[in-house]
């Protein structure tokens, strides 16, 4: 599964499986670790129990060197990194493999897409996810803007997303 499809899979399992919608929040009200990055525009955020997202932009070259840096001293250690996506096992994660580039070719004009996907999970189950993306139109220059989600899933919703997606 391609990363972007694994991003949109995740978001489209969580809406499915929250028993409310979620609820805009102050970026203030999330965690330290899920709260923007400095610089960041256009931010949204949400919670739904004990499950919460925040979409942003920031103005940052590839590959976000200093947003890389920022993020991990905004991470606490009792968050462990994964090696493997949870929803889709045998295809690392950024932790592990770094950026990828892909063509998205589902939307004119047709894109490169430059991402970075990582996952971290605590002692009792719940996941930390970030992911960065860079998208450039054919024969544009590279950009700049850096697209940013993070999610927290709780235990139970991933246990609940995990029975979603279908078995090979």
């Amino acid at each position: 599964m391609r990363p972007l499809a694994a991003v949109l899979l995740a978001a489209a399992l969580l809406s499915r499986c929250a028993q409310a919608p979620a609820e805009e929040i102050q970026p203030s009200q999330l965690p330290p670790y899920l709260r923007p990055l400095a610089g960041a525009t256009d931010i949204h955020a949400t919670r739904n129990g004990d499950d919460a997202t925040i979409q942003y932009k920031l103005r940052a070259c590839f590959p976000a060197n200093a947003q890389m840096t920022e993020l991990a001293m905004q991470i606490p250690s009792y968050w462990k990194p994964r090696a493997e996506s949870i929803l889709n096992p045998g295809t690392p994660t950024a932790n592990s493999r770094g950026w990828v580039d892909y063509a998205d070719t589902s939307q004119e004009p047709h894109t490169t897409v430059r991402h970075w996907g990582g996952e971290w999970e605590d002692a009792n189950g719940n996941i930390l996810s970030y992911d960065f993306m860079y998208r450039t139109a054919a024969g544009q220059s590279e950009s700049c803007e850096l697209q940013v989600s993070a999610a927290r899933y709780s235990r139970e919703t991933v246990k609940t997303m995990l029975a979603a997606v279908p078995k090979k």
